[in-house]
């Protein structure tokens, strides 16, 4: 493959990369933005919004500088210029990987969450108030097979 055909295989990849991102950024933008008209979110919540908003701003600057980078490369006929290109776009796609794996680790974590929290409190693994004030737990209690039956015998 001639110096060229990579650079426009490049420019082809990484501008498709950066369509799909900013389709996902389209769609957290307008989920978040649905989100806080039903209610006020915390300053955590915000933060790592901003984070994520930020983070696809870097990706677009670096997909920016990837294909800017292979077009004065291309026209400019460098062949020590294509590794230059090539770091870039390796750099970018890694970015974007990493980008995409923490939206999908979130979205993971938070159907988790969310799975546990429709679970009977009473199941073993889940921590919940203990009903006896004067057990020595302290207050809480991790639920395990023999204390269920502990748990429900105080009910």
């Amino acid at each position: 493959m001639a110096n060229s055909d990579l650079l426009v295989a490049i420019i082809g990849a990484i501008s498709t990369v950066w369509a799909i991102s900013f389709a996902a950024y389209i769609f957290i933008w307008e989920y978040f933005d649905r989100k806080i008209e039903k209610q006020t979110p915390t300053e955590d919540r915000l933060k790592r919004n901003l984070r994520a908003f930020l983070s696809y701003l870097v990706g677009g600057i670096l997909t920016f500088i990837t294909i800017l980078t292979s077009v004065v490369v291309l026209f400019a006929g460098e062949s020590v210029g294509t590794l230059l290109a090539l770091i870039f776009f390796i750099g970018t796609l890694a970015f974007f990987l990493l980008l995409f794996s923490f939206e999908i680790f979130t979205s993971i974590r938070n159907v988790w969450r969310r799975l546990q929290e429709l679970k009977d409190p009473r199941e073993p693994g889940h921590i919940f108030m203990c009903p006896n004030r004067n057990c020595p737990c302290l207050g809480f209690v991790i639920v395990s097979r023999k204390s269920r039956s502990i748990i429900d015998s105080n009910a």
